[in-house]
């Protein structure tokens, strides 16, 4: 029996195939170039991270991320098999998946080279501006490690940033939603780049690690991400650790938050899903809010990991709307789905 569609006409992937089909109800008017601007964050990454590792006399083990290297172009290729099939739901959620990894390594791995300029720890910084909005960082901490089941609860929303993503893209790309699932890995992919260029000049150890204080004291917080981090972030500061392991990298940077920038660009994407939009929201509101308690951000890095995410929403929006009226701008597909559509055949007879 055939399965019913999820959203939108979704293909029935039980049905014979007609190879004559394109899938021309999927949202494609400016995902062409979102595509192209997210290819040229890649580019610029690796131009980028080549050219730090030779100027700050860093080096890079290959062979620890060539599994991950591969998997992306795998991705990559069938992609680009499955699209000449028509199937472009599947292939748009296999291109932007090996787009976001690819961000991911690069970006990551530059922070790490960035962090050896070994600029001053920004942290007594940071705390005088929480300060300065009224907010005592210890204060606030004690006060919600109190909260027993609110603490539970935060930790559960601070590590769904890890399955939240991966199946935001589906959904979107699965629902046809093309345009906003390339939209919001342009907007990921912007958002993490600004974050990696902005930690070097504010680099901190975050309020657990700066005011010396010990896991074993805090058992509410079961992720303990916000010590871990040290150890990797201290060895590149004193130069110990200068050759980057692709498979070991892990996040470093306190400000500005990425957390809580993606906390921001998950709840605004997950509006396109209509079923799952009033779970999610409040999910990643939670998660903002768990970035202080659990990853052991202060107040100000929330605040600009958040502004960050807002403008670079706000942005590629408009640049987009932009690449809508503009078209040279579509793809083969895109004109292909154009011409064939009823409204153009009645403009031309």
């Amino acid at each position: 029996m055939p399965l019913p569609d999820l959203a939108n006409g979704v293909r029935d992937f039980t049905a014979p195939r007609q190879p004559q089909t394109q899938d021309c109800d999927v949202e494609l008017p400016a995902s062409g170039r979102s595509e192209r601007a997210i290819w040229f964050i890649v580019a610029a990454g690796l131009v980028g991270l080549l050219f730090a590792c030779n100027l700050l006399s860093f080096g890079i083990a290959l062979g620890s991320g060539l599994l991950a290297i591969t998997s992306n172009a795998v991705l990559l290729a069938s992609a680009w098999l499955i699209e000449r099939q028509g199937w472009l739901r599947i292939s748009g959620w296999l291109t932007a998946t090996a787009q976001i990894g690819f961000v991911t390594i690069l970006l990551t791995a530059l922070s790490y080279v960035l962090a050896s300029t070994n600029l001053p720890m920004r942290d007594a910084t940071l705390i005088s501006l929480d300060q300065a909005v009224g907010i005592d960082w210890r204060s606030l901490v004690k006060s919600m490690m109190d909260q027993q089941r609110l603490m539970f609860v935060l930790n559960v929303a601070y590590a769904s940033l890890h399955y939240q993503c991966p199946l935001l893209m589906l959904l979107l790309f699965l629902f046809g939603h093309h345009e906003k699932g390339m939209q919001f890995t342009l907007v990921w992919s912007i958002t993490l780049a600004a974050t990696v260029l902005i930690f070097p000049f504010a680099p901190a150890l975050g309020g657990y690690l700066y005011y010396q204080l010990d896991p074993k004291d805090f058992p509410e917080v079961r992720i303990v991400a916000a010590w871990l981090f040290a150890p990797p972030l201290l060895a590149v500061r004193d130069g110990s650790l200068n050759v980057i392991e692709l498979t070991t990298l892990d996040g470093i940077i306190t400000f500005p938050s990425f957390h809580a920038a993606a906390a921001i660009l998950l709840g605004w994407h997950w509006i396109s899903i209509p079923l799952l939009r009033w779970p999610t929201i409040p999910l990643n509101a939670l998660m903002l809010v768990s970035t202080v308690p659990v990853g052991g951000h202060y107040i100000v890095d929330v605040i600009a990991g958040s502004l960050l995410s807002v403008v670079a929403i706000i942005a590629v929006r408009a640049w987009d709307s932009m690449g809508q009226r503009n078209p040279r701008s579509a793809t083969a597909h895109e004109r292909r789905c154009a011409t064939s559509s009823p409204a153009s055949r009645s403009r031309l007879s």
